[in-house]
């Protein structure tokens, strides 16, 4: 069990640990430690420090989220449950001749089901031990043959999946491509990363992939609603001629929530430079 407690309450984190573990020992729950987190979200792979309060020595775990088995361990990966409701609402638009190219794929809570419902996913994530719970989830999910999970760069993982052929729809099917950009704090910074990276060799005739983003926005901000500001990062990027769909996700902080953005890449800025004037 993981718990967030008030300073107050602070002194009484091992009782209320205790109170927690006593009262699921029967009950099949299957919780073994309770933990609480001791500061904020940090560092390149964005984890934040943990304390046992009690049960076992171990912040290693494994859930179910809508029917799909994922292991992970809370120290060493990032990890919000919150997004449960929001991988869903993905999952329900792909298609089964869809393929996925998830760019911060994290332990796979998004990667291992979409395997599941459509032809294809590429996953990747900086993380070497998100990849590496992302593959065994994959395989306990018997989703491991329509997943290839990576562990890099998302801008190389992103340039190298847009030149390949073998990360498109197959020829003569009705199949999008649909990338999703879990990164709230910077995701724009790594979409620059499309500009001239598709080959109109490959994708001449098809439809431009879907991109599904995620920033953190402030609610009340001179620059204007959040919505707003995140589509005027969209038009920055891209120009304000791409349509742009935005909703805002949940609130994380006083001030702070996540806005969803959604667009489809415009061709003359994703298409490579030597293959069509722009």
């Amino acid at each position: 069990a993981h718990l967030n407690l008030r300073e107050e309450h602070a002194p009484y984190a091992a009782l209320i640990a205790r109170v927690i573990l006593d009262k699921n020992a029967s009950s099949g729950t299957g919780i073994k430690t309770v933990v609480r987190k001791t500061g904020e979200v940090g560092g390149t792979f964005r984890t934040y420090p943990l304390e046992v309060l009690g049960g076992e020595d171990s912040t290693e775990t494994q859930l179910i989220e809508h029917g799909t088995t994922l292991r992970l361990d809370l120290s060493d990966v990032y990890w919000s449950s919150r997004l449960g409701t929001e991988r869903q609402r993905l999952l329900a638009l792909l298609q089964p001749d869809d393929v996925v190219w998830d760019a911060f794929a994290g332990v796979g809570p998004l990667a291992v089901p979409a395997a599941k419902r459509c032809a294809r996913v590429l996953a990747n994530d900086l993380n070497p031990r998100c990849v590496e719970f992302m593959r065994h989830n994959a395989k306990r999910n018997r989703a491991a043959q329509r997943l290839r999970a990576r562990c890099g760069d998302a801008r190389d993982f992103l340039r190298d999946a847009a030149s390949r052929s073998a990360a498109m729809p197959r020829g003569g099917t009705r199949g999008r491509v649909h990338i999703h950009m879990n990164l709230p704090h910077d995701v724009f910074s790594f979409m620059e990363t499309f500009r001239g990276a598709f080959p109109q060799r490959l994708w001449r005739g098809r439809p431009m992939p879907i991109v599904h983003a995620y920033s953190f926005q402030k609610l009340h901000d001179s620059a204007g609603e959040p919505e707003a500001r995140a589509k005027a990062e969209v038009w920055r990027i891209f120009g304000d001629d791409v349509e742009v769909t935005t909703r805002l996700v949940r609130d994380v902080a006083p001030g702070k929530t996540v806005c969803y953005v959604e667009f489809q890449l415009p061709r003359h800025f994703a298409l490579a430079l030597e293959d069509e004037e722009r």
